[in-house]
């Protein structure tokens, strides 16, 4: 047996509606949404880059989140996973985040880099209209790269700011699907056939850093850890206690080590204090979905002889600044989004990362 990676095929009618198609699997399935326009919307742009990446988007809700997206839409499932998987962003202050608004191609190479986990920092432009300091410059080499938009005329030009036709959409994401099927080296990974997984929920939280952030010394590759084995070890054992302690008092579960989420917990510690940035995006894109694929958690689940689809159940929760282990986490529970983490009884599996004043817990469970 053997399991296809998602496609899409595209019917146009005359009124220029499509009906978009994805096979993983052994299962066909189906979604008819009603384009109204020639140019394809925001949610439109997600939904078609979800279902060519994801095998199963489950039916998640906003819940009032983003004020300009109605409960029970049709794309309010792909708009709520498209942010939580920082492929969308919200705009500050207003949260609104336009699913209806034309899909530019700037936005859309953004987007599609984001969702199929390409490294855009493997490429430069040489588009005669993208700026070297762009936002999307490296997005934008990606797509020449790739040959994103092969009828273009003129193919010394990428006009950042055109909005999408559906054709666009359908060839680029096609193109995408295979530059990222045939060949590892634009992603942190590949999975095998029997390593394909959906993701149900990814949580992400963020504390706000206190004081300076570290101080980089030019010319120094690599920030080393303040403390030695032992002393790290005493810090970690500090820290996963107090979160047990807060998970024992709800009578959860408790959190066990998981030794590929700690290796990949402390190689985005150094990361963050090596580079001097705080978020749970690196300066190159990685998200924490890639980084948990590249620590290899999910191979654990797979036998040689099981071709399956896993649901799993991810988070990640920064600090910065804090003097102890109990600070962090006294910090964390002060904020609802991070207790909800910390408590989250779906969770199984920890790794914690400490690098100079930058601590990381990452968090994990799998989902029958």
């Amino acid at each position: 047996m053997h399991i296809s990676s998602p496609r899409l095929f595209w019917a146009f009618g005359a009124c220029v509606a499509a009906v978009v198609m994805m096979l993983s699997g052994d299962h066909l399935r189906a979604q008819v949404p009603a384009f109204q326009t020639s140019y394809v919307t925001r949610a439109e742009a997600v939904m078609l880059l979800l279902q060519a990446r994801v095998p199963k988007i489950p039916m998640l809700q906003s819940n009032g989140k983003f004020p300009d997206v109605p409960a029970g839409i049709w794309y309010e499932r792909y708009i709520v996973a498209a942010e939580r998987l920082s492929i969308l962003q919200a705009q500050p202050g207003t949260h609104r985040i336009r699913p209806e608004d034309p899909v530019t191609r700037a936005d859309f190479i953004s987007m599609g880099a984001k969702t199929f986990g390409i490294n855009t920092a493997l490429f430069s432009s040489t588009y005669s209209d993208v700026p070297t300091q762009a936002w999307y410059a490296q997005a934008a080499g990606m797509a020449q790269r790739l040959h994103l938009f092969p009828t273009d005329r003129d193919q010394t030009r990428f006009r950042p700011d055109a909005y999408m036709e559906h054709i666009e959409v359908a060839k680029a994401v096609e193109l995408l699907t295979d530059a990222t099927e045939h060949s590892g080296q634009w992603s942190g990974s590949a999975p095998s056939a029997s390593e394909k997984i959906s993701t149900t929920t990814e949580q992400f939280s963020l504390i706000q850093p206190r004081g300076p952030s570290p101080t980089i010394t030019p010319g120094i590759p690599a920030i080393p850890n303040t403390f030695d084995p032992a002393q790290l070890g005493k810090l970690r054992l500090q820290l996963l206690s107090s979160v047990n302690g807060e998970r024992a008092r709800l009578g959860l579960p408790l959190l066990k080590t998981n030794a590929t989420l700690q290796r990949s917990a402390q190689l985005y510690a150094r990361e963050m204090a090596q580079k001097s940035f705080f978020a749970h995006v690196s300066p190159t894109g990685e998200t924490l979905k890639q980084r948990m694929e590249n620590s290899g958690y999910y191979k654990a689940f797979y036998a040689s002889e099981c071709f399956c689809v896993g649901h799993y159940l991810m988070g990640e929760t920064l600090a910065r600044g804090q003097k102890t282990s109990r600070e962090v986490v006294l910090d964390w529970m002060k904020s609802p989004s991070h207790r909800a983490a910390i408590l989250n009884p779906d969770f199984s599996d920890t790794g914690i990362g400490i690098v100079a004043g930058v601590w990381v817990e990452h968090f994990a469970g799998r989902q029958e």
